[in-house]
């Protein structure tokens, strides 16, 4: 593959998920933050700025506002969408359709802006996303809605999920693989 083919992307803000929440660290410097994009683009077209956001119903007007400062401190490129709050250390009910117009909101909104947009962050992990009996039907039902709602408005959005490989931290069999 021809190096410059490439795409590479980054996590640049300081926040980072544990499965007992979110790790401790120094508030976010924005100005630090683009210096350092620009330094590592170098003479790459672009570097990506990857994002995520955790929607619940109770988040949905914050997460929305973050979306937007994200895109006003070019900072969209590539979001995830993490559904529910897993820090709660339970189980709960999604409200499927309120899970995916918010999807269909967020492609409305800020779809001009994205080059991917990734439903669900690690479903198959038993301590996140994975923790909610439900969790295969949103991811699903999501990238379908997700794709139709890119394609209907001419967007050119890659789509889809991610999950880490099979182990001991995985659900088992979550999309039917053995091991």
């Amino acid at each position: 593959m021809n190096p410059t083919s490439l795409t590479f992307g980054v996590y640049p803000l300081g926040a980072v998920g544990t499965p007992s929440g979110l790790a401790k660290g120094p508030i976010d410097d924005f100005d630090k933050i683009q210096l350092a994009l620009k330094d590592l683009q170098g003479d790459a077209k672009r570097v990506i700025p990857r994002m995520y956001i955790v929607y619940t119903k109770e988040w949905e007007s914050e997460m929305l506002s973050n979306i937007a400062f994200f895109r006003d401190d070019s900072l969209l490129g590539d979001l995830c969408i993490v559904l529910g709050d897993w820090t709660k250390k339970q189980g709960s009910d999604i409200e499927l359709d309120h899970w995916l117009n918010f999807i269909k909101k967020v492609i409305n909104d800020f779809g001009s802006h994205l080059g991917s947009l990734q439903i669900t962050n690690e479903p198959n992990l038993p301590f996140m996303e994975g923790s909610n009996p439900h969790i295969i039907q949103a991811l699903v039902e999501g990238v379908v809605v997700a794709k139709k709602q890119a394609q209907k408005l001419k967007l050119p959005i890659n789509i889809g999920f991610g999950s880490v490989p099979s182990g001991d931290a995985s659900v088992p069999y979550f999309l039917g693989e053995s091991h």
